[in-house]
């Protein structure tokens, strides 16, 4: 018999249910979460307000915005909350300080 399923597996295809039609494109909610092997797929919409300033880089890690509607309000931004000043209270505590010795350097020291 099969193994039973993970409990964090998504639910499974129902067999009556179409199969998706493969597209030739689609946007990631979160292109952060690509993988160094997506990024030659991946590229970026340049039809949005805000665009990479060098499209031409690939389309991961650090990317500077432009604003292609400089002045005009964005309600998207008005629905950003910053964190509270001075600290919350689920923060964790900071750290002692401390030293780290690499293990390669403590165990020729030794």
């Amino acid at each position: 018999p099969p193994p039973p399923p993970r409990p964090d597996a998504p639910p499974a295809a129902d067999a009556a249910a179409p199969a998706p039609a493969n597209k030739a494109h689609f946007h990631l909610g979160n292109p952060s979460r690509i993988t160094k092997a997506q990024e030659r797929f991946c590229a970026f919409d340049l039809d949005q307000r805000y665009v990479p300033v060098a499209s031409t880089l690939k389309p991961a890690g650090v990317v500077i915005l432009m604003d292609r509607q400089l002045g005009e309000p964005d309600d998207a931004l008005r629905k950003i909350v910053s964190p509270p000043v001075g600290g919350a209270d689920d923060e964790a505590p900071v750290p002692e300080p401390f030293e780290w010795t690499p293990p390669e350097v403590a165990a020729a020291a030794a």
